[in-house]
């Protein structure tokens, strides 16, 4: 069984993210996987697993496999279906329906609808939670019948689509999950793998789920082990004792890449750190202050310093490896 490590080559606007996995992004184990529980070495514990509550990014490493969205993204980060197999935008684009999968249930059995959706978005919006404002536009959520939504905006919301999809943050929960209060440490989703175990402070384990719709899971399962040394996961990993981590220091994937009895995985991330003015305070308020910053910079330096070369300069938010990319003027 071979072992696998991963690690993020990140966008830079002022400083770079660390090396990290992609969430979502499944892992080859170099065998027909059948029957086969996945160990695998995250760098630390979630703190909750209500997706719709937590902003862990341990936690989303997990529920990754658990929950589903409406709508998500591929490799070039446009949405494409997932709840919802497909969708149509009124003339004026004030209005978007939804049309839901056919046969999607949930972990427990219980069969996903329309009610559902409008309950997860519903729970959002009224208790202010942490991604509400990604509705900022949203007039009006109502389900016609049982596998149709309807979104109402009072604008034109061309990332409205991205705001739905882009992360685990804004999936479909069950209600008895969340008012029986069980799903910050026994979450229910329609994903592909449910929590069997949650040990604090040691490990969660997920089985697969065999009704998803998507196709059952290869894996019989995967067992997250919180470990936060990465000198500890990676010793782990070449014992054999966990086949994956994402535990992986950016000064040592040069290394590693000419380690042979690893395979080191380098996928890009959109992820991206920055510094940000408050232009309504001194002297940020004063253009030619943040011009001046702007120019001054060392994104190169800062590369070396801090990524190892697994990063690179960019000064938008935007990599050039997405769809949306366009060029532009940049200071030197």
């Amino acid at each position: 069984m071979k072992r696998i490590l991963s690690a993020v080559a990140a966008t830079a606007v002022a400083v770079l993210a660390l090396a990290g996995c992609s969430a979502g992004k499944s892992v080859d184990l170099g065998t027909s996987a059948g029957g086969a529980v996945l160990q695998a070495a995250i760098g630390g514990e979630p703190d909750q697993l209500d997706p719709q509550k937590t902003s862990s990014y341990f936690s989303f490493e997990v529920l990754e496999n658990v929950f589903d969205t409406l709508v998500e993204p591929d490799a070039k980060l446009q949405m494409q279906p997932a709840l919802a197999k497909s969708w149509d935008t009124s003339a004026d684009q004030l209005t978007w329906t939804f049309h839901l999968r056919d046969g999607v249930t949930f972990q427990d059995g219980t069969k996903f609808t329309s009610q559902d959706v409008v309950y997860s978005y519903r729970r959002i919006i009224d208790q202010k939670l942490a991604n509400a404002w990604k509705f900022s536009s949203i007039t009006d959520i109502s389900a016609p019948d049982a596998s149709t939504v309807v979104i109402k905006v009072s604008r034109p919301t061309p990332i409205l689509l991205s705001n739905l999809g882009g992360f685990k943050g804004m999936a479909i929960v069950e209600k008895a999950n969340v008012e029986s209060g069980a799903i910050t440490t026994k979450p229910v989703g329609t994903g592909p793998f449910s929590v069997e175990q949650n040990v604090q402070g040691d490990h969660i384990t997920l089985k697969a789920n065999p009704h998803y719709w998507g196709g059952a899971p290869k894996l019989a399962g995967i067992q997250y082990r919180f470990i936060s040394e990465p000198a500890t996961a990676l010793a782990a990993l070449k014992s054999g004792e966990i086949q994956w981590t994402d535990v992986v220091p950016a000064q040592q994937v040069a290394q590693l890449k000419k380690d042979s009895s690893i395979t080191l995985g380098i996928t890009p991330s959109s992820d991206y750190w920055y510094l940000a003015l408050n232009q309504a305070k001194k002297p940020w308020n004063d253009v030619r202050v943040r011009q001046a910053i702007a120019y001054a910079i060392d994104r190169n330096a800062i590369l070396k310093a801090v990524s190892y070369g697994t990063a690179q300069a960019n000064q938008l938010a935007i990599p050039k490896g997405s769809f949306w990319y366009t060029p532009y003027d940049t200071y030197s």
